[in-house]
């Protein structure tokens, strides 16, 4: 009797780790990635875009509500208050004050800050090693059907977001790598028109 008491004991002890990894809920692991991901004061993200078959390389620092967002074709400051956003093939700048939608539309990671006041979410079954959490949008019209947010399991860092939008197009964002560094000056996350001459300036204010 004692020895299937043994035996029973280091079967659960064995299955601990597999229960307690399907008891991670979906707010869990949101909450775990935006931990590990703003772990230093700031964070540089290089990712590969996919969309309508064709793909682009990019980078985004994000530091608190600021960011920028780079790519060869469109470049965005956002100070907290005010975002700049530069094409580089016109070389035209709109100034606007954006909604947390348009904020979330242009900084993807923007979903991290309050996931639950905009989305309903659920984790979905993944692969080995990874989570995987659905994002639904709670408003009607915002363009979006889902977003899903996979990372890994191990240390929580994001590995891909895929939007999916109501027409059925998707957007793919993979993660190449994330450099974590110390705060930056203000002015990083401003636009700077002696670096970026703009041949027209609009304001949307």
């Amino acid at each position: 009797m004692r020895k299937i008491t043994l035996i029973a004991a280091l079967i659960a002890l064995a299955l601990m780790p597999l229960k307690a990894l399907g008891e991670v809920s979906a707010a869990q692991i949101l909450g775990s990635v935006e931990k590990s991901l703003f772990s230093t004061p700031s964070a540089e993200i290089f990712f590969t875009i996919t969309s309508d078959g064709a793909s682009t390389q990019g980078s985004a620092k994000i530091q608190g509500a600021m960011f920028t967002f780079t790519t060869p074709r469109l470049m965005a400051w956002y100070d907290g208050t005010t975002q700049w956003t530069f094409q580089t093939s016109t070389g035209e700048v709109n100034i606007s004050e954006p909604t947390a939608d348009e904020i979330m539309a242009m900084n993807p990671f923007g979903i991290l800050g309050q996931p639950h006041t905009y989305y309903n979410i659920r984790r979905l079954k993944s692969p080995a090693g990874l989570y995987l959490v659905r994002l639904d949008p709670k408003a009607k019209g915002t363009g979006i059907d889902h977003i899903d947010l996979c990372c890994n399991s191990r240390d929580y860092m994001p590995v891909r977001l895929t939007v999916t939008f109501d027409d059925a197009r998707t957007l793919d964002l993979t993660v190449d790598r994330i450099v974590h560094g110390n705060q930056l000056p203000a002015a990083s996350f401003r636009y700077d028109s002696k670096l970026y001459p703009a041949k027209e300036i609009i304001d949307l204010r």
